[in-house]
């Protein structure tokens, strides 16, 4: 059994050479919202402050408010579109970005253009991450700790898609619930591991996340590779051909 150093140091030799490379695949996936599924929220405040006229101030008002409420009706309508554009795009690119950290881990050719390989399957990516966010609320509303729980068990939904885009939305996060049986606390060891990294990073005022990300991401994937038993075997042909030939 894998413990989270085992973890970690996967995900060191994986990112070993290609730092630039999965470090700029964490800047593109969160400008894109990869890892958000909830709608921003957006307030609008309108103060009017009577004072004395001579002239029909009720008329007046009526015909400002008029304007201002089409003005920011149509912000609204703005907000709304844009909203569900990320929401779209950020959980395409939430599947994506597992993709790349499953390639990273093992020892493949991850790219950058692995973060836009499931455009065409967006309505489960969309699904996944609004069913997955509805499951852990609802589980929340008996408290906190069942809302944690629940986030680590649909913890590995994103990495199942990513290799069976096919599949079911629901099938996927019962195959995650599955898969963390007896390995929710593994998941959350792993996670805790990095928290002397998190604090260095808050003096950095957040600039050390762009290489504390990709690490935690690539131990991540390994962890899946780990509790999913979908290892990748790579063998070393050098070192089969050279024992071929001493025989």
């Amino acid at each position: 059994m894998k413990y989270a150093s085992n973890f970690r140091q996967s995900a060191r030799n994986a990112l070993r050479g290609k730092w630039g490379l999965a470090v700029l695949a964490g800047i593109i996936s969160s400008l894109l919202g990869a890892g958000g599924t909830s709608l921003p929220n957006y307030s609008f405040e309108q103060n009017v402050e009577e004072g004395n006229a001579s002239f029909n101030l009720s008329e007046f008002l009526s015909a400002w408010w008029v304007i201002i409420g089409g003005f920011l009706a149509v912000i609204m309508i703005v907000v709304i579109i844009i909203s569900i554009i990320m929401l779209i795009i950020g959980s395409v690119v939430n599947v994506g970005y597992s993709k790349f950290n499953l390639e990273l881990i093992d020892n493949a050719n991850p790219a950058i253009s692995n973060l836009f390989d499931y455009f065409k399957y967006w309505k489960s990516a969309v699904l996944m991450n609004l069913l997955r966010g509805l499951y852990v609320f609802l589980w929340s509303l008996l408290f906190v700790i069942p809302g944690i729980i629940a986030t680590y068990r649909y913890a590995m939904a994103s990495y199942i898609l990513a290799e069976h885009p096919e599949l079911p939305v629901n099938e996927a996060i019962t195959r995650s619930k599955e898969m963390m049986q007896g390995n929710k606390f593994r998941l959350f060891c792993l996670i805790f591991s990095f928290i002397g990294w998190d604090f260095l990073c808050v003096l950095t005022f957040g600039i050390g996340n762009l290489w504390l990300t990709p690490y935690k991401m690539a131990a991540m994937a390994d962890f899946y590779r780990e509790v999913s038993g979908t290892r990748a075997i790579v063998c070393d042909y050098s070192e089969v051909a050279s024992e071929y030939i001493e025989e």
